[in-house]
């Protein structure tokens, strides 16, 4: 849809979606409403980075696209991080149901915005011409202004090995990161014996490390790229960040058998106190 009907009608279309369906959550009455409300929400969603990768494409040169790709993803890090410590502090003041009603507000702004501000090609925008002749100059497709679109058929993704690696390994990091992230914060508040506020700043930490990953990874890309390594720069700082995720990961094992370690001493010091 992106591709056909451009990145600021479905940005709009989309934000504006889930951003509805995150202000229902507040009504859902009962587990099947809430399932059904955030099964929607995250439809609505998922159109956010084929909708951006539309926009990247068609306003960013390709040597610069690892960067601006990067600070897109720490964006969303970031978003995360802030509402860690900030949604229990608005939960306490205004209530659950009415943080997602502001949450729901702060989309359909935001989709408001974009559909005022933002231009699919970038001859629609009051661009310099010089800075325009870079921008369609140095795109996918030298000197095109516009995408010439081939219907490709589902079968030919379907075959395409490099479609199910990528698929694989996004599957992959998304399942880790979300499940880890998810865990993360009633752990530590529980653990540790944490507000929900406490708990909150803890578990922004490795949100806040992931965005500045981010935008390293995406000098990273930009400057193999420009070496002519164009290649290496699609595979080397994903394989660079994913082992040092492994290796994370490893450590965290240790570091739980740790904290069981000394919960326990508490709890025997408490007995004998």
């Amino acid at each position: 849809m992106a591709d056909r009907h451009g990145a600021r009608r479905i940005l709009t279309a989309v934000v504006t979606f889930w951003s509805l369906f995150t202000g229902l959550t507040a009504f859902a009455g009962n587990f099947s409403a809430m399932l059904v409300v955030r099964l929607l929400f995250g439809a609505g969603e998922a159109g956010a980075f084929p909708g951006m990768a539309r926009a990247v494409y068609l306003w960013i040169p390709v040597q610069e696209r690892g960067l601006v790709k990067g600070i897109n993803f720490s964006a969303s890090r970031l978003g995360a991080a802030l509402t860690m410590p900030l949604l229990p502090l608005m939960s306490g003041t205004l209530g659950w149901k009415e943080s997602f009603l502001v949450l729901m507000g702060v989309g359909v702004l935001w989709a408001v915005t974009w559909w005022w501000w933002f231009r699919d090609e970038p001859p629609e925008a009051h661009v310099p011409a010089a800075e325009l002749r870079f921008i369609l100059g140095n795109r996918q497709e030298q000197g095109a202004i516009g995408l010439s679109i081939q219907p490709l058929p589902l079968c030919v993704m379907a075959a395409s090995a490099n479609l199910w690696l990528m698929m694989g390994q996004y599957f992959a990091s998304n399942f880790t990161f979300f499940f880890c992230l998810s865990w993360l914060f009633p752990y530590v508040q529980k653990t540790y014996y944490l507000s929900f506020t406490q708990a909150g700043f803890y578990a922004m930490i490795p949100l806040l490390c992931g965005a500045a990953g981010n935008v390293c990874s995406g000098l990273f890309v930009d400057a193999l790229f420009r070496t002519g390594r164009s290649v290496a720069s699609r595979r080397l700082p994903a394989v660079i960040g994913f082992v040092l995720a492994a290796v994370g990961l490893a450590m965290s094992v240790g570091q739980a058998g740790g904290v069981g370690r000394c919960s326990g001493y508490r709890s025997r010091s408490s007995a004998q106190t």
